[in-house]
C-alpha cells in the first residue's frame, strides 16, 4: 500500500510540476500547446511573449512597451513561484493522506481539489499576463507578429 501511495503521489506531482513551472516567456509557449479544442482557437488570438522577445527589433518596441512587458513577465514569475511553493506543500499533505490505510477519500479528494485549484490559478495568471502583454502592442506590431507566427 505504501508503494502504491508513493507511486500515485509521484505521478500526480509530475503532472502538476509539468504544468506549474516558472512563468518564463518560453514556458508561456509550451503551456499554450497543452490547450485543446476551443482553447486551441483562443491560442491563435494571443501572441506568445517569447515571439515578442525574439522579434523585438523588428517590432521597434518603445522603451515603455519593453518596460511593461518585462514588468508583467517578472510579476507573473514571482506570483507563480509563490503558488509553486503552495503546490509543494499541498503535495506533501496529500502524500501523508495517501500513506494512511485506509485512505480517507473525502480528505484526499479535498487535498487533490486544492492542488487542481492552484494549477488553475497559475493558468489564469499566465492567461492574464498574455492578455496584458498583447495589449501593450499596437495594431501594426500585432500584424507583424501574426505574420511571423503563421510563417512557422
Amino acid at each position: 500500500m505504501r508503494f502504491q501511495s508513493v507511486f500515485i503521489v509521484s505521478m500526480l506531482f509530475l503532472l502538476l510540476a509539468g504544468s506549474a513551472q516558472t512563468g518564463s516567456a518560453e514556458h508561456f509557449a509550451r503551456e499554450s500547446h497543452s490547450m485543446t479544442g476551443s482553447m486551441h482557437t483562443i491560442q491563435h488570438q494571443l501572441i506568445m511573449p517569447h515571439l515578442i522577445a525574439r522579434h523585438q527589433k523588428d517590432l521597434q518596441l518603445s522603451a515603455e512597451q519593453e518596460r511593461l512587458i518585462k514588468e508583467q513577465i517578472q510579476k507573473t514569475q514571482k506570483t507563480i513561484a509563490s503558488l509553486e511553493w503552495d503546490i509543494s506543500e499541498n503535495v506533501s499533505e496529500l502524500e501523508e493522506l495517501l500513506a494512511q490505510s485506509p485512505v480517507n477519500e473525502e480528505e484526499a479528494l479535498n487535498a487533490f481539489n486544492a492542488l487542481l485549484e492552484l494549477e488553475n490559478s497559475i493558468k489564469r495568471i499566465r492567461f492574464r499576463a498574455m492578455l496584458r502583454i498583447n495589449n501593450t502592442l499596437n495594431q501594426e506590431q500585432r500584424q507583424i507578429l501574426n505574420t511571423l507566427s503563421h510563417e512557422r
